[in-house]
This record gives structure tokens, C-alpha cells and sequence, in this order.
């Protein structure tokens, strides 16, 4: 025997060459898979790989929150910012201005740009005439609890000191 030549590494193969190869090859997936050690699928994604251990999490990351700091301190009472009420009536100051530079003719062409209805883009317009200490409330989160979006799109009195009574300001 020459040093060149050895034997064949599987020997079922070369000792029936009339055997299909699928037979063998499914054979020795058997034998791989009997070998290898399977490690438990991970919680986390269901997949084997993920590269996580399941025993340790992340640590919870810290929500973000914005605050208004304002002058006064804890004795002063808490701000209740309405984002919705702060952004409506930016809106209409925004609309208002629009209109008066024209770029604008009407509410119709308001309403026909954003896709809104007419009606409700003359309900919003109206917050642009709320009384100015009322708007500055808003803006630092003093106004009464019951002053909503909602409550100033019903109607909105035409005088300030009528708005005042109407929305629970006591000045």
C-alpha cells in the first residue's frame, strides 16, 4: 500500500456503491444531531442564538418626563400643562395670522388645506380672542380643571370678563 492512498472515511459508502445518498447523508445529520448538545430556546425571542441569557434582564431605563419649574417653589400649587389646549390654541393664532397676511382668503381654504371640516376650523378661530390672562393661565397649567378643548369648542363668550365667569377664573 502506498503512503499516497487511504482508506475511504466512510465505509458504508464505499462499500455499497448502489446506496442512495440521501440515506447517508440522513444518517449522519442523525449522528450530528445526537452529538451536539441543544441548548434551551431563549425567552426572549423564541430563537436559540439570541445572545442574551434569560437569568439576567436590562435595567429598567428611567422615564422621561418634562417639568415646568417655576418661581414659588413646593408651596405654590401644581401645574396641570394641557397640551391639547396649549397646541389648539396656537392653532388659531397661527390661522388667525394666516388669514390676516393672506395666504389664506377664507376658513373655507383653512379647511380645504388641512382636510378639516369648515365648522371646526371657525371653533378653533375662536380661541384666538380668549381674554389674555387666560391664555397666559393655559400656558402655565393654572387654569381650572374644568377648561378643556372640548368645553371651549362649544362657544366661547364674546367679552373677557364674561369668559372669566364662564371658564372659573376668579379674577
Amino acid at each position: 500500500m502506498s503512503t499516497n492512498s487511504r482508506p475511504p472515511r466512510n465505509r458504508r459508502r464505499a462499500s455499497s456503491p448502489n446506496c442512495r445518498r440521501s440515506d447517508s447523508t440522513s444518517s449522519t445529520r442523525t449522528q450530528s444531531l445526537r452529538r451536539r448538545k441543544r441548548r434551551p430556546r431563549c425567552p426572549h425571542r423564541g430563537s436559540r442564538r439570541c445572545g442574551r441569557r434569560a437569568d439576567t434582564l436590562p435595567a429598567p431605563r428611567p422615564r422621561a418626563r418634562k417639568e415646568i419649574i417655576v418661581p414659588g417653589g413646593a408651596a405654590s400649587s401644581p401645574r396641570r400643562l394641557n397640551h391639547a389646549l396649549v397646541l389648539a390654541i396656537a392653532q388659531a393664532k397661527t390661522w388667525m395670522r394666516d388669514l390676516r397676511s393672506a395666504r389664506y382668503a377664507n376658513t373655507t381654504d383653512i379647511a380645504r388645506c388641512l382636510e378639516l371640516s369648515d365648522a371646526h376650523v371657525r371653533r378653533v378661530l375662536r380661541f384666538g380672542y380668549l381674554a389674555p390672562d387666560i391664555v397666559e393661565a393655559i400656558v402655565e397649567g393654572r387654569q381650572p380643571r374644568i377648561l378643556t378643548v372640548k368645553m371651549l369648542l362649544k362657544g366661547i363668550p364674546c367679552a373677557w370678563c364674561d369668559q372669566r365667569l364662564a371658564f372659573g377664573f376668579t379674577r
